[in-house]
């Protein structure tokens, strides 16, 4: 009988020190995407904001940022256009940037950080005012923004 104890006490204890996501994910069609964003993961030195704006020309969105050296413009078509068995997805178009040089560390995470928005293939709203940016390529990974305004 002890030993069933120790064994439930010590599941009890697993299962409770585990971290949770708590974050609750939006339906795609209850969030927006529009605002300022400033990103937090992954986490840097640099202040990288997003500014998407409805683009009514295209029904998509006009995308607009400071990078750790250079501005930056993108656009992406409305995601609930997008074919795709994907849940939310989004697709950065035609990225281009200013051509200021920066420092090598500067430039290095530019390169980085414009590559992974190339590669963005879905995106994730929470009720915390996250936007995750989700991007494949060679090392899939996550860019996490909060929004500013």
């Amino acid at each position: 009988m002890r030993t069933i104890i120790i064994l439930l006490v010590a599941c009890f204890s697993l299962a409770f020190s585990c971290e949770r996501d708590t974050e609750e994910v939006l339906p795609a069609n209850t969030g927006d995407l529009t605002g300022s964003w400033k990103l937090t993961e992954p986490a840097s030195s640099y202040k990288i904001t997003l500014i998407v704006e409805r683009n009514t020309k295209t029904s998509g969105y006009g995308l607009t940022g400071q990078s750790s050296v250079n501005q930056y413009f993108a656009t992406a078509p409305d995601p609930n256009l997008i074919f795709s068995s994907t849940p939310n997805p989004l697709l950065i178009e035609s990225l281009g940037s200013t051509k200021i040089a920066g420092s090598a560390d500067a430039m290095q995470f530019e390169q980085t950080y414009f590559n992974n928005l190339r590669n963005v293939n879905r995106y994730e709203l929470t009720t915390q005012n996250r936007l995750r940016l989700y991007y494949g390529g060679s090392q899939a990974g996550v860019l996490v923004y909060e929004k500013t305004k």
